[in-house]
């Protein structure tokens, strides 16, 4: 009898704290597609934490950072960048220039992704938002307000390395259902992610159309363009595209076979018995119409012999 007392005491005990690990059990079973997004959202934060790139190219360069506040840079480099770079394994091409320290620190970045990772483009001379010192911590690029980096190039080959401490948060907050850099792609319904890609905020559309391009959506040739107070034509378009109502796919519907109408054989009538069957016309063709009774011929036959009387 005590035993028996005991046994329900302990179940009362932790009968809540099963319950509620049951009710998580239970909705994961039920939301498999949304606990598999969860998770891959997650999984996409995690990479996106560093970065780690093998430059090769031509030029000289050597930058440091602790925050945009704390850092220093001089030099330029053009040329291919491999490794990792935003959660992604990429194989890119680069550009970019920077002297400067602190926050009156001038850098110029340009970047063609391959279809990997986002283009990004700076305005050159005589182009919209054009610089001729453009400050790092006004534009859209690669480095973030809060990075911690090291990069440096040395004629042919150069690495570059960096921390976002941002990511790390998102990471975090991210487990509680807080998405504060609102760049998940497989959580939110693909609506809500087009709709963040019409953002008037220049770094909210580029967290926007890098969902949708990891989530495999088209995303119409969009650019990050370093100015974050104009939007390109190129911006203009592809945000002007996702506007459009997506297009639902078309049904296969099965061919209906063509019946083609049976040939029905031709009739022959046949004359009624005591009737007097169709007689065929022996008439000339050439011949003129009969005269009726009384009357003249209109057009009287030629005489053959006329001319010879004449004579």
């Amino acid at each position: 009898m005590t035993f028996a007392l005991e046994r329900r005491r302990l179940l009362n005990r932790f009968s809540p704290l099963d319950r509620g690990f049951r009710t998580v059990a239970w909705l994961c079973l039920f939301s498999l597609g949304a606990c598999g997004a969860y998770f891959q959202d997650r999984w996409a934060d995690l990479k996106e934490i560093a970065d780690l790139t093998v430059t090769v190219g031509g030029g000289v360069n050597l930058g440091a950072r602790v925050t945009e506040g704390l850092q220093v840079g001089a030099g330029s480099f053009e040329g291919d960048a491999y490794g990792w770079l935003e959660g992604r394994a990429v194989a890119v091409l680069e550009e970019r220039s920077e002297f400067g320290l602190s926050i009156l620190h001038v850098y110029e970045y340009r970047r063609l992704g391959n279809g990997l990772v986002l283009d990004v483009r700076h305005p050159r001379f005589a182009d919209s938002g054009y610089e001729e010192y453009p400050l790092s911590f006004r534009q859209v690029s690669d480095r973030g307000p809060f990075d911690l980096g090291l990069s440096f190039h040395l004629v042919l080959l150069g690495a570059n390395a960096a921390v976002h401490p941002d990511e790390i948060l998102d990471f975090l907050l991210g487990w509680f259902g807080i998405d504060p850099r609102k760049d998940d792609a497989f959580l939110p319904d693909v609506e809500v992610i087009r709709q963040r890609a019409r953002s008037l905020d220049a770094r909210a559309r580029a967290n926007a159309f890098d969902a949708l391009l990891r989530r495999g959506e088209d995303i119409h040739g969009y650019a990050i363009y370093t100015e974050p107070d104009v939007r390109t034509e190129n911006q203009r378009a592809a945000i002007e595209a996702l506007s459009r109502p997506r297009e639902q796919p078309v049904e296969d519907t099965p061919e209906q076979p063509t019946v083609e109408p049976a040939e029905t054989p031709e009739q022959t009538t046949l004359p009624l018995e005591g009737s007097t069957p169709p007689q065929e016309s022996t008439l000339d063709p050439d011949a003129s119409p009969p005269t009726p009774e009384g009357e003249a011929p209109s057009n009287p036959p030629e005489d053959d012999n006329a001319d010879g009387g004449a004579r």
